[in-house]
């Protein structure tokens, strides 16, 4: 990953929690970016000074080395592994996003760093993380958090330049922040499962117990309490499958549109809890 801590005076570093952008979102966000890069830019121009020894020619070639270091880099990060990099120089740089996206990252100081060897007096750097917890390399216990590492740095001389690109950052993910991004949060499954997962369980033990007496005959025996903790195991091991499955189809970070099967895939939540909250009405007004 492209480092991003620098020690400047003033120093922003935020994680960014759940959010879903849709293509035309990207261009919004590239002008904040493109944005603070012109005016850090602006910065330091205006403490260059024409030298005595120095021609217009040589100042004018000066300047426009320093505007060069300021273009923005933007790095995409795919499933596979495969990296993709080129400069911003505009909004219309992310027209074209490029499929199963796993990590974007921008900077706007890779230039001032790898040119003049050190950072720049303004810089920002941004990683949108949207992995999930079916990506590869990725596996989280369902009552633990789910991992992100979506964040922006900003560091630099002027506070107003810094405090204001951050206000609009923090805007602009606010606006598209997702509803549901509880689900990811620790301890969201232990909450659920004692409220929720609990309660389903006595009635999924309640409708099998027939079964259980039709299969080992009425007498109650070892057999029996095998069968109730046998039913019990799956029906946690269910509700967890459930659980992983909500935080699979609706993930913490998304680009809407994306990916072509996750409208699918909420279908089939949607229908499995259903049916469950049918048969559950059922059961207990029909019996």
């Amino acid at each position: 990953m492209i480092s991003q801590t620098v020690p400047n005076p003033h120093h922003i570093f935020k994680p960014i929690e759940g959010f879903a952008l849709a293509p035309a979102d990207f261009p919004i966000l590239l002008r904040i970016i493109i944005e603070f890069a012109e005016r850090a830019c602006l910065y330091q121009l205006n403490q260059l000074a024409i030298q005595d020894d120095e021609t217009n020619e040589q100042f004018e070639a000066r300047v426009r080395f320093v505007k060069s270091l300021y273009v923005p880099k933007i790095r995409f990060q795919g499933e596979n592994g495969v990296i993709i990099t080129s400069t911003v120089e505009s909004p219309e740089a992310a027209d074209n996003l490029p499929e199963n996206i796993d990590k974007i990252e921008i900077e706007t100081h890779f230039a001032y760093r790898s040119d003049i060897n050190k950072d720049p007096p303004h810089l920002l750097y941004l990683l949108l993380d949207f992995t999930t917890i079916n990506s590869k390399g990725v596996f989280v216990q369902p009552a633990f958090p789910t991992p992100n590492a979506s964040q922006y740095t900003l560091s630099g001389e002027d506070e107003n330049l810094i405090r204001s690109t951050g206000a609009k950052l923090d805007e602009f993910f606010n606006n598209r922040k997702r509803s549901f991004s509880w689900i990811h949060k620790g301890g969201a499954y232990d909450t659920l499962l004692m409220f929720l997962g609990v309660p389903l369980l006595g009635w999924f033990l309640n409708i099998s117990v027939p079964w259980i007496d039709s299969l080992f005959g009425p007498k109650t025996g070892p057999f029996h309490y095998m069968g109730y903790v046998f039913c019990g195991l799956i029906g946690i091991k269910a509700f967890m499958g459930m659980f992983n499955y909500a935080r699979m189809t609706w993930p913490l970070t998304e680009i809407l549109g994306a990916n072509k099967t996750r409208s699918a895939q909420r279908f089939v939540w949607v229908s499995l809890a259903l049916s469950i909250l049918a048969s559950v009405i059922v059961s207990i007004f029909i019996p």
